[in-house]
């Protein structure tokens, strides 16, 4: 199954019990991309149907039956796949970046996806959950699978286009030298990194309420200095000192600032053409189109040879409702290079050839 399938509809939500149900009935006719267990692509619909099978097979709700054999026993009560209708006190509110960092005035939870994306907890839970998995299945005297079906987990199925491994649902890579087994999460407006070291018998959870909080980075950086490695150097990424000047004084000043970074901070700075594109579809999100044409004309000026500068400006007037100009900036786009593919199935859907 391909990664997604349709929106996540975070802003119009089921809550019925019969939501996962639904879900995975309205699937039923799409059409594998390969064979089952042939090769690999991350798929939440392929959880969203496990979660089901669990469903059906125990007679319970998929969260309840989570809550009841997976997460009190191990004494996770923190957690739970459910979520009021309104937000408890003590739960995190979402935030986005923008410009600058904003609140989201939803929230990321839907549970026809809560196999894939409703789990919500906090570092001391899943804490438990890292000693649990370092010790195959086992915490204190509990045992909720066995070792061997545990040790199932992380054996390596596929190889992953970034150069690691996927066992069931763990990215099996390596860092500075470490074995490590990992899975990350993002939904609008949070982001997290679970990261074991199975040898080091170390496990590492961060958890942000806002999205690009680089919490990869500060994972890694924890087991630097954990194990004395040593700190990296890491650059950071231009849009935050960018979109923090543009939201204060306009894009003009931006620029000025831009071009500063370029020439005298360049060993600490991101620059590239992917730093205001990742900023301009942000803006796109937020329905932001006259800001997010601003910084893609920007990212126009500063890379002219880039077709994926022209791409993402047609994005922002797809979205605004201009299809014209739309169009014209796809075709400028494959005009720059003709084997970019983003494009192209944009313009097949606007009917051109």
């Amino acid at each position: 199954l391909p990664i997604t399938t349709g929106s996540y509809d975070w802003e119009n939500p089921s809550f019925g019990e019969d939501a996962l149900e639904k879900y995975v009935r309205s699937i039923a006719g799409e059409k594998l991309l390969f064979p089952s267990g042939s090769q690999f692509t991350y798929s939440n619909p392929g959880f969203e149907c496990l979660g089901d099978v669990i469903a059906k097979v125990s007679g319970m709700s998929f969260e309840d039956y989570m809550q009841h054999h997976v997460l009190n026993p191990t004494g996770m009560r923190a957690s739970t796949y459910s979520k009021p209708d309104y937000l408890p006190d003590n739960w995190a509110a979402a935030h986005l970046l923008r410009l600058s960092t904003e609140r989201w005035q939803h929230y990321p939870y839907n549970r026809k996806h809560a196999p894939s994306s409703t789990l919500h907890s906090n570092v001391v839970d899943m804490c438990k959950w890292g000693i649990i998995n370092l010790n195959y299945s086992k915490l204190n005297q509990l045992e909720i699978l066995k070792p061997s079906t545990f040790a199932r987990l992380f054996q390596p199925e596929f190889d992953t286009p970034w150069g690691g491994k996927i066992g069931l649902g763990w990215f099996l890579q390596e860092y500075a030298g470490k074995k490590t087994i990992l899975h990350n999460g993002e939904d609008t407006g949070f982001e997290t990194q679970l990261i074991l070291y199975p040898e080091e018998e170390i496990s590492i959870v961060v958890m942000a309420n806002r999205n690009s909080s680089r919490t990869a980075r500060i994972a890694n950086a924890t087991i630097e200095v954990i194990l004395d490695l040593g700190i990296k150097d890491y650059k950071v990424s231009g849009r935050f000192p960018f979109g923090d000047q543009m939201a204060k004084n306009g894009i003009d000043s931006a620029k000025v600032l831009w071009h500063k970074l370029k020439s005298d901070s360049a060993d600490r700075y991101q620059t590239g053409e992917y730093v205001l594109n990742t900023l301009g579809h942000s803006l796109i999100e937020a329905d932001k189109f006259e800001l997010a044409k601003e910084v893609f004309q920007f990212n126009i000026d500063e890379f002219p040879e880039s077709p994926n500068v022209y791409d993402s400006f047609g994005d922002a007037l797809l979205a605004e409702g201009d299809t014209l100009n739309a169009i014209r900036y796809f075709k400028k786009s494959l005009a720059v290079d003709p084997d970019f593919e983003d494009p192209k199935p944009k313009l097949i859907k606007l009917g051109v050839n």
